[in-house]
């Protein structure tokens, strides 16, 4: 083995080291798709959590040197759409994937296409591969009978475009709603780093109603109707009783239903202000009001809405637009923890406190749940030792007593 080959061989080494002991979002917007890149490490941290999945990763690079890279997926959902699951990876783990580059050359953090695993078998991750799949998946619904609502407050349901196809993401505003002028500026002037799922908040409707993944209608008794989502911490609640009490105001408000021959009218308030309430870098106020118009289509395959929102603070008068999705197979919803730390390691990740736009509310609230979850894993180690330690003892008690038995029995 010449030189080089051996110093190869003992920086993989060093990087592998570590785990012998072990062993014993948003719209990707900091990435460059122009320098797309393939990566080979070994996994340290596999995060199956929302906003988004990542991996971390040491990596060998060229000029010898060992970074630990952060590596952005899409949310699990996706990512389970794609084949993965929360066990696909672990540390210790050998990978090799392709990823585009931050768009900062030198900073480690990457995408992901996909990744070669330890046992041979390629995964896709990417935002293509995710439509792609997302087409084979609806044609092969298309051949699973799925039995149409009837009425409207059950089945499990998928957003779509107006002409039936695939709804394209909602990336940045709509020019069309009419802002007050204040808030025609800051529209303008909208930022990512202000999408509230960085601080792990999934808002209320409208916006939260149009947005992707799977939805589940469910109506637990006469007087009420659960409209859930993959992710959402709780379900959205409607009651069909207009004499339900008032909660304190929140994301998702006060909503209140009713049959009007086979539509479904829900009028909606005592609202939060909330940062992107009304849609994609569209904030609302308190004083948001929300009516909507839900019915059925196509046999029973197909659910329309009618948003009518109002709130004077944002909007110089009412707006009205429409959505749709269609009838879909039941599953069960996925349902993952969100993860400050991750949701800001798009910012975060190989900059740290310096990063741009990241307060040190925002530093502080992540390093709490970091140690937090440091804690936890301590206590279960602790637990683990102590059980361990108990299982020792019981075995020790019942051997002595055990001999005990044999020499009384032998006096």
């Amino acid at each position: 083995m010449g030189l080089r080959s051996k110093l190869q061989l003992a920086l993989v080494l060093l990087v592998l080291l570590p785990f012998a002991r072990g062993l014993a979002h948003h719209s990707h917007a900091s990435l460059n798709d122009d320098d797309v890149r393939v990566f080979k490490g070994v996994v340290t941290r596999y995060s199956w959590r929302a906003p988004h999945v990542y991996i971390q990763a040491r990596v060998v690079m060229d000029d010898g040197s060992v970074r630990e890279y952060k590596v952005e997926a899409l949310n699990p959902p996706a990512m389970s759409n794609l084949g993965w699951s929360k066990d696909s990876l672990k540390a210790g783990d050998v990978i090799v994937w392709e990823g585009a580059q931050d768009q900062d050359p030198d900073r480690a953090y990457a995408g992901i296409n996909w990744a070669d695993l330890p046992d041979g078998t390629r995964l896709y991750a990417g935002a293509t591969d995710y439509r792609k799949s997302q087409q084979a998946q609806n044609a092969r619904l298309e051949a699973v009978a799925v039995e149409p609502v009837s009425e409207i407050g059950s089945g499990s349901w998928v957003r779509i475009a107006a002409d039936g196809g695939t709804h394209p993401p909602i990336r940045k505003p709509a020019g069309d709603w009419p802002l007050t002028p204040a808030y025609v500026e800051k529209v303008a002037n909208w930022s990512e780093d202000d999408n509230p799922i960085n601080n792990c908040v999934y808002g209320g409707p409208p916006r939260s109603i149009v947005s992707l993944s799977n939805f589940m209608w469910t109506r637990p008794d006469e007087n009420t109707i659960l409209i859930d989502r993959d992710m959402w911490p709780e379900p959205r609640v409607i009651h069909l009783n207009a004499d339900a009490p008032r909660a304190e105001p929140s994301s998702n408000g006060h909503s209140v239903g009713r049959f009007v021959g086979d539509e479904l009218i829900v009028e909606t308030d005592n609202f939060l202000a909330e940062t992107w309430g009304l849609y994609t870098g569209i904030d609302s106020s308190a004083e948001k009001k929300l009516v909507e118009r839900y019915w059925l289509s196509e046999g029973g395959m197909r659910l329309n809405v009618e948003f009518t929102v109002t709130d004077p603070v944002v909007l110089t008068r009412p707006y009205t637009y429409t959505h749709q999705w269609k009838r879909v197979p039941d599953r069960p919803l996925t349902k993952v923890p969100c993860s400050l730390e991750i949701a800001w390691l798009y910012k975060t990740a190989d900059y740290g406190v310096e990063a741009e736009g990241v307060t040190e509310e925002i530093m502080q609230s992540i390093q709490d749940e970091v140690a937090s979850e440091a804690a936890a894993a301590d206590t279960g180690k602790q637990s683990g030792k102590s059980l361990l330690w108990l299982l020792l003892a019981a075995v020790v008690i019942a051997v002595s007593g055990f001999f005990g038995w044999r020499m009384r029995r032998r006096t």
